[in-house]
């Protein structure tokens, strides 16, 4: 149990915790649009209802889960072993698992270094028409790829709400 300082620590960060929720519940419970939220969110009948297809929803994702993490360990470690191969004649191999290494990680490094290259612009050095530029560039970026995949996707998934 804790004693002196860390005891008034412990009760301080209780309390305030206590009277932040508190103050959130009454924020929430009193907005006008509550009973509409309660309706949509928290129905009992919709729950029980829904509740069967989203724990069989939860368990598919949890097997998915399995499924990758035993291929991606063994896989990963083969592509590790190709990275390092010297053989001459095994010099495609070593390419290709470099580039796809290489790619994999090397993407979402750039889209962090952007991300945050764009928030300097914009809220450190005030530039906010730069970093507004930079931000449309990146939206249409993700609007392109999204098209990319919905329109190459929609040909390779069943949507069971299509079916007749």
């Amino acid at each position: 149990m804790a004693t002196g300082p860390a005891r008034k620590g412990l009760l301080v960060a209780t309390f305030s915790t206590l009277v932040v929720a508190a103050m959130v519940a009454y924020t929430v419970g009193s907005s006008p649009a509550w009973p509409e939220v309660q309706t949509a969110f928290f129905d009992g009948r919709y729950f029980s209802t829904s509740l069967p297809a989203v724990a069989e929803a939860f368990t598919i994702n949890i097997r998915l889960f399995i499924i990758a993490e035993l291929l991606i360990l063994p896989i990963g470690l083969l592509i590790a072993l190709a990275r390092s191969i010297t053989a001459p004649a095994l010099a495609p191999l070593r390419i290709f698992a470099t580039i796809y290494v290489d790619f994999f990680r090397g993407v979402p490094s750039i889209l962090i270094i952007y991300v945050l290259y764009l928030f300097n612009q914009g809220f450190e050095f005030y530039e906010m028409g730069y970093a507004s530029a930079m931000a449309w560039l990146l939206l249409l970026a993700v609007l392109a790829v999204t098209a990319v995949i919905l329109r190459s996707s929609a040909r390779h998934i069943y949507y069971e709400a299509l079916r007749k």
